[in-house]
């Protein structure tokens, strides 16, 4: 059926279906203006394989294929990409008889002595976590792991580093999320982690973990088998503001400002690795950042963050300076134009999301689960007015 896609309409013709479908058209139309005899929710089933020519198979070397997925699952999840010849599947738990031969290299013997130190080093609850006791920040960051990588009634949570979309914005927020949720207890290293992801001292004490690529599980209840029940409550929880802890929607503007901070730092750090330059943004980003989304959204401030990038750029391009110098502009060059966008009460326009900075995980949950905010998120200024009928009425 995908081939006689392919022969009806052509390679040229197929390319501009498929971007016309992600461009979000209207998928009725799509079917009549390429004459398909399709059900609406079937089309995307008919799209060729995918094949990914820079992820290639790490038994077979050749590129790994790819389903396309619905737009509805676009920004949740990806399809997993597979070898169309020894069906190596890219993820961590892969079953294919490559990878149990591995597995049963690795030793019995060694697997147990992993598995033994893991364990030597994970809690051991005496009761379960009371989920009242979490903060709002802390419930979404944990349904955000268990939403990307808890498999299905399985209280195993995959590496960090394989999701897709990302938990949070930056890379820097994730793993302070992270270490938030280990030091708190909630979840804990896995005794599916591999070896080079761990490392123990001689005694068998731990020494250091990648956390980004540490296989997790959670730590919510002195049964194992109860953790899922419980993250299912907790995502009632979440969901039912009537369930709410007092504590919560007290929480509900930091949140939001600093998932827009960091929305604000992933944008500004695409837009200069585009030119070449070298930024880390440190305490004055992100004090100025935070001034800026004091009166304007994420999108106006996308407009002061491109144009300050791309003066920088000019300037680089037009004078004999070096680019850390030209970089070192860009913070005061936001800061001055936002500033004097304000005083001359300039109509400053909205720019539209970048599609590499795409919508992690706990702003999609933020915006439509925690709140009704949905687009809003993006395009109003954080301050609690916003969230006027988007969820319960917000303490003052």
């Amino acid at each position: 059926m995908k081939n006689d896609l392919l022969k009806k309409l052509g390679e040229t013709k197929l390319k501009e279906l498929i971007s016309r479908y992600y461009s979000s058209e209207k998928i009725s139309d799509l079917i009549e203006e390429f004459q398909l005899d399709i059900k609406i929710s079937g089309l995307y089933k008919l799209f060729p394989l995918k094949e990914l020519k820079d992820n290639k198979c790490a038994y077979c070397n050749i590129a790994l294929k790819q389903r396309y997925p619905s737009r509805s699952s676009l920004k949740y999840n990806q399809p997993i990409a597979f070898c169309g010849t020894c069906e190596h599947r890219d993820i961590f738990d892969c079953f294919c008889n490559h990878c149990k031969v591995i597995e049963n290299e690795m030793g019995l013997h060694a697997i147990a002595e992993h598995q033994r130190k893991i364990g030597g080093i994970q809690t051991i609850r005496t009761d379960n976590v009371n989920l009242t006791d979490l903060s709002l920040m802390q419930a979404i960051s944990l349904l955000g792991m268990c939403r990307l990588g808890r498999g299905e009634d399985s209280d195993l949570i995959s590496p960090v580093n394989t999701y897709y979309p990302e938990l949070a914005p930056t890379e820097m927020m994730t793993i302070d999320i992270v270490e938030s949720l280990y030091a708190k207890q909630l979840i804990d290293i896995a005794l599916t982690t591999p070896e080079g992801t761990v490392t123990f001292n001689e005694v068998g004490s731990l020494i250091d973990f990648d956390l980004l690529n540490v296989h997790w599980c959670l730590n919510l209840s002195k049964n194992e088998s109860n953790n899922v029940d419980l993250i299912e409550q907790l995502e009632e929880m979440v969901r039912k503001k009537e369930l709410w802890p007092n504590t919560w929607e007290g929480e509900l503007l930091d949140i939001w400002k600093e998932l827009a901070l960091h929305q604000c730092y992933r944008y500004l750090q695409i837009l200069v690795e585009d030119h070449g330059f070298q930024f880390r943004a440190g305490k004055k980003t992100r004090k100025i950042l935070s001034v800026v989304l004091e009166d304007f959204s994420i999108l106006k401030s996308y407009y002061f963050i491109w144009v300050a990038v791309h003066n920088a750029a000019s300037y680089y391009l037009r004078n004999t300076t070096s680019k850390r110098q030209a970089a070192n502009m860009i913070i005061g060059d936001i800061q001055r134009r936002s500033e004097r966008a304000l005083a001359e009460e300039w109509d400053v326009k909205e720019y539209s999301k970048n599609s590499r900075c795409g919508e992690s995980i706990l702003i999609a949950l933020f915006s439509t689960l925690t709140t009704s905010l949905g687009r809003g998120f993006f395009t109003k200024i954080p301050v609690i007015s916003a969230f006027s009928n988007t969820t319960r009425d917000c303490a003052n």
